[in-house]
């Protein structure tokens, strides 16, 4: 009897030492990872070109994951103003100019899903998407931080010149496992876009059906640094860039 009690006290003592381990495991989180991507330029929400405001395709969004957005417009003053049929909020960065264009980046953290998500960025003024150029760029990202995703931000204005590159300015992300987005609005319809580099290795590119627009991205599972490109082999203006990585 003695010796069957010594026993059962050993197993459970063992039993109770594994569920403390199995209960204090870290679980490796997944990694970001771009779900889907919507490329729209040259059209107005209304489809008549006549709207101040550019619309995404209907996409199907999952609840929880992040939905980045780039938009730009050839002729555009106004205040910008991002949303989407879900009702997700949206935080922009900083405006910023070349020449008569405009475009910025924003996104939307742990979304409300929707099963038609139509992604509006509207520029404010008056017909701005029948007079001028707009173009739209919707990244919809799983696996980011639900709280606090966004690490780098950052924005440049490139110079005017024939097949001039949409570039970066330096930038180093925070943590390991990232998906860093490159975009750029030319304000011209028939740039050619090609795949540039982000951090040394060539990203993965969608372009705009008239090439007005590009976005451009790289999951990484290690830090970062380096500078990021979108190639373009023709078109005259200057462009607007923007770098937005995601944890």
């Amino acid at each position: 009897m003695r010796l069957l009690l010594v026993g059962l006290l050993v197993t459970s003592s063992a039993f109770g030492q594994a569920l403390f381990r199995a209960q204090n495991k870290t679980v490796a989180s997944a990694a970001p990872a771009i779900v889907q991507s919507d490329v729209r330029d040259n059209v107005s929400c209304n489809g008549a070109n006549t709207s101040s405001a550019i619309c995404s395709n209907a996409i199907s969004t999952t609840t929880g994951n992040l939905i980045h957005v780039f938009g730009g417009t050839s002729l555009g003053s106004g205040t910008i103003a991002v949303s989407d049929t879900a009702g997700n909020t949206y935080t922009c960065e900083t405006t910023a100019t070349q020449a008569t264009s405009e475009g910025t980046s924003c996104y939307a953290k742990n979304i409300t899903g929707n099963a038609a998500n139509v992604v509006k960025f509207d520029f404010t003024d008056v017909n701005t998407c029948g007079l001028a150029l707009c173009g739209l760029v919707v990244y919809e990202i799983a696996n980011a931080s639900t709280s606090t995703p966004l690490d780098v931000h950052q924005s440049k204005t490139n110079a005017v010149g024939v097949g001039t590159p949409c570039l970066s300015d330096s930038f180093s992300t925070g943590t390991a496992n990232e998906v860093i987005t490159m975009s750029c609005y030319t304000g011209y319809d028939g740039s050619t876009f090609s795949a540039g580099a982000i951090t040394g290795t060539t990203g993965t590119l969608n372009a705009g059906g008239n090439d007005a627009i590009a976005g451009e991205y790289r999951a990484v599972t290690s830090t970062q640094s380096g500078t990021a490109a979108i190639g373009r082999s023709s078109g005259v203006p200057g462009s607007i860039s923007f770098v937005m990585s995601y944890k």
